[in-house]
């Protein structure tokens, strides 16, 4: 008499035939099949490591370089705007120590922009494109970013620290990138 074993959701084995021959628990292949993946993962981890080490290096730490190897392009730390181009920084970006204006101008932003090299385009109803110039190009800033205009041209605070963000992750800009003239 063939007994007929059935797995339930937890992975434990019972009869589904009259009579219990017997009860046996086997793990579900996704937690075995995760076991194995997090031990390969391990071990390859420490393989890097170890192969690491044989080169001569430390973890973390880049290998020197050597002097016939050309230098990457240094760009300067920070960049020079006018008083009111810094009022829209404030704005941006946190600084500690300097409140933002609670309400930036929407022209005030696009003067800031256009004075670090960007040009604005029209796209579809109220979203603004502000594509690199050549100045902006020079200074390693290659990607186009949009902004929605307001209706009233007027920027709450909250949405200004949001756009700061979203240059901040776009350019790496902060408060501190930029110097007044």
């Amino acid at each position: 008499m063939a007994s007929n074993f059935v797995r339930n959701a937890l992975g434990i084995f019972y009869s589904s035939s009259s009579g219990v021959r017997g009860i046996g628990y086997e793990p579900t292949p996704s937690l075995v099949h995760d076991r194995e993946e997090k031990a390969r993962e391990e071990k390859a981890r420490e393989e890097k490591e170890e192969n690491v080490r044989e080169e001569g290096c430390e973890v973390g730490v880049e290998p020197p370089v050597s002097p016939d190897s050309p230098a990457p392009p240094v760009s300067p730390d920070t960049y020079p705007l006018n008083a009111r181009g810094m009022q829209v920084v404030d704005s941006l970006f946190y600084s500690p120590g300097v409140r933002g204006r609670p309400v930036l101008s929407w022209k005030a932003f696009e003067d800031m922009m256009g004075s670090l090299g960007f040009v604005e385009e029209n796209g579809e109803g109220t979203r603004r494109r502000f594509v690199p110039g050549p100045t902006a190009q020079e200074r390693g800033w290659l990607a186009t970013i949009n902004f929605n205009q307001p209706r009233n041209d007027e920027i709450p605070l909250e949405v200004a620290r949001e756009w700061g963000r979203r240059l901040a992750g776009r350019y790496g800009w902060s408060s501190q990138t930029f110097v007044q003239e």
